[in-house]
């Protein structure tokens, strides 16, 4: 016996990722939209489109990818010491004319990224992340606020004579009294958009495992959210032991997996471009309302 005809108006039963479930254009768009709440981003997009161009996220990796290796090249040409071939990522945000570039850089960078926000928190309403969802928006802009305030409070102007007691025990206690409260808040603030970047990682790869209607991008998220993981703790490590090997050498190795770290969270925030624009073209198609 052959298949049974179709009829006009097929009931949606299952997920729309399904590619096996037949169904009536029309009718399944509508039912994804009452059921995920897509039709305010639909609406979003044909009111403000500058809110929902796709690159932004994008834009706001780019942003903080070259000023980090902008300030680098500045800061090897005009003031690093010749022993630190690969300054921390704070060490290039200390002097002229670098200090100008990280400054406004970071800015820039944090500014497209409160902006990418507005995307983010129409993207875990139609998910179905739920909690880690919201989570996930928190702790973004909690990591913009930390690189907007490191930013504009930087390491104290001798950072480097107060490093040059690593190698003296004797002068291990006045070392640590030297540091100033600037370089405190700045390194605070600087963990905090360490930390809670990883926060808002773990959430939204939490919150897509549980569900995904709209089949966004996830695996290429896992893999940059492991890798921050992991080079950030060898960091994390390496910076424990200097008090104990005295070795500027590990400034090198601690700056490698720094900014190693770094990319891998920039490549996770530009990856979520892919599901902007995903669902834009979804948007323009047969299926959208006109």
């Amino acid at each position: 016996m052959g298949r049974p005809p179709k009829t006009p108006n097929t009931i949606i039963t299952t997920s729309l990722v399904d590619k096996s479930l037949e169904m009536d254009g029309q009718n399944a768009w509508n039912s994804f939209c009452s059921k995920c709440g897509s039709d305010r981003w639909i609406t979003v997009l044909h009111m403000q489109r500058w809110a929902v161009w796709p690159g932004w996220f994008a834009l706001t990796a780019g942003l903080g990818f070259a000023t980090i290796h902008l300030c680098w090249i500045l800061a090897r040409i005009y003031n690093m010491p010749p022993w630190l071939a690969i300054p921390p990522i704070s060490f290039t945000g200390i002097y002229a004319p670098e200090r100008e570039v990280y400054a406004i850089g970071f800015t820039m960078t944090a500014l497209a990224g409160f902006i990418s926000m507005r995307q983010l928190k129409a993207l875990t309403e139609i998910d179905g992340s739920g909690f880690a969802g919201k989570f996930a928006y928190f702790s973004l802009g909690l990591a913009m606020v930390g690189m907007l305030i490191q930013a504009w409070i930087p390491l104290q102007h001798d950072i480097f004579d107060v490093l040059q007691d690593l190698n003296d025990v004797s002068s291990k206690i006045q070392h640590l009294t030297d540091v100033s409260v600037q370089t405190i808040i700045h390194l605070s603030f600087a963990c905090v958009f360490f930390i809670a970047s990883l926060m808002h990682g773990s959430a939204l790869v939490m919150g897509r495992a549980r569900s995904n209607p709209l089949g966004l991008h996830t695996k290429a998220k896992i893999a940059y959210l492991i890798g921050a993981f992991f080079f950030l703790c060898i960091l994390s490590q390496v910076m424990g032991e200097l008090d104990v090997l005295h070795s500027y050498k590990l400034f090198d190795i601690a700056s490698v997996c720094q900014r190693i770290g770094v990319i891998c969270i920039l490549l996770f925030l530009a990856d979520y471009s892919r599901d902007i624009s995903k669902i834009y073209r979804d948007s323009q198609s047969p299926l959208a309302p006109q």
